[in-house]
């Protein structure tokens, strides 16, 4: 009987040891996706600005149900990756912004 024990006793061990890290893990991931995330939002190499325009630029990436490309009809985000300024943009008359491609998105009233 003994082994048996032994053997049950580290099979425990192991499933706790698995279930702790599950449990790590899912607590990095949820930390680790930005807000943004839950809204349609692009995430680019840089972001600018003139006016109320603002542009993201260089390897974007749509996010949050923001289409990859075309018309952007509803209110998104554009956030600069190495620093996280962001802009948020709004629809004008059912037209928030276009995005080109992965290395142009163009909303038309935003702030930062």
């Amino acid at each position: 009987m003994l082994p048996s024990f032994s053997l049950h006793r580290r099979v425990r061990r192991a499933a706790a040891v698995t279930a702790a890290a599950v449990a790590g893990a899912a607590m990095f991931s949820l930390a680790a996706t930005p807000a943004y995330a839950t809204t349609p939002s692009y995430t680019c190499d840089n972001v600018t600005a003139v006016g109320p325009v603002g542009t993201g630029q260089l390897n974007c990436v749509a996010s949050g149900g923001a289409p990859a490309t075309g018309a952007i009809t509803t209110a998104f985000t554009i956030v600069r990756r190495s620093d996280q300024v962001t802009y948020t943009c709004v629809p004008v008359d059912g037209v928030a912004g276009l995005a080109v491609s992965t290395d142009l998105v163009t909303g038309v009233s935003c702030s930062v």
